[in-house]
């Protein structure tokens, strides 16, 4: 029983700090920022991202390494976004902006499309400010997020070297679903970690039983 009561008590905190860094990020904004974040959301994008990483591999890799690294990258890059999207439905977790839209939040939140409203006398001043389409998947984990470390760890386990810096690249993805108004903080660590953590298991997997042999380009060049 004190075990439960203590996994209760841990829950309603990580659910108050998820929310308050879902408003203090997607509540601090400018017009520069909007523009930035809805570009660079795109990254995560499979149908964008897909073709660019083909195009890097075709760029990168000797003719006789091309096809395999493509077949292995996109096995490992599928099974990451199915496990991930599957999740999402087990889950069921709704968007930010359905959440505090309904049930009792609704008297306490209110809900634009990009526009700041002014609190009425039963509000306590939060705003989810949407940017973008409204999605009718659920929310948990961020399918977005997953898309792009799952790129970042494909490059970086190709071609190593400078390579890992594409991690780097693929945090303003994960910080753009918060900011854009679409997940929570925990979406996106939990798409990180689906991302990441999926696709290198596939990649070793694959090159460890030698059903996609893969070189090891771990000079940077």
């Amino acid at each position: 029983m004190k075990s439960l009561q203590t996994g209760h008590v841990v829950a309603e905190m990580v659910t108050v700090l998820d929310s308050t860094l879902f408003f203090l990020i997607n509540g601090h904004h400018c017009t520069a920022a909007d523009w930035f974040f809805l570009a660079v959301t795109q990254l995560g994008n499979g149908w964008f991202i897909g073709p660019v990483l083909i195009g890097i591999v075709l760029y990168k890799l000797p003719r006789n390494y091309r096809t395999r690294a493509i077949l292995c990258g996109a096995v490992a890059l599928l099974f990451s976004g199915t496990v991930n999207s599957r999740i999402k439905r087990i889950v069921g977790r709704p968007r930010p902006y359905v959440h505090f839209a309904q049930g009792e939040d609704a008297a306490a939140r209110n809900v634009t499309d990009g526009k700041t409203v002014e609190a009425n006398d039963t509000a306590i001043g939060k705003t989810v400010r949407l940017l973008g389409p409204k999605y009718r998947n659920r929310s948990f984990p961020s399918g977005h997020t997953n898309t792009a470390f799952s790129a970042a760890a494909l490059l970086a386990f190709l071609f190593g070297g400078w390579w890992c810096w594409s991690y780097l690249a693929a945090v303003p993805v994960a910080y753009s679903r918060v900011y854009l108004g679409v997940h929570y903080p925990t979406d996106v660590v939990a798409g990180v970690l689906t991302g990441v953590l999926l696709t290198l298991a596939v990649l070793h997997l694959c090159r460890y039983l030698k059903l996609i042999p893969l070189p090891r380009w771990n000079n940077g060049q």
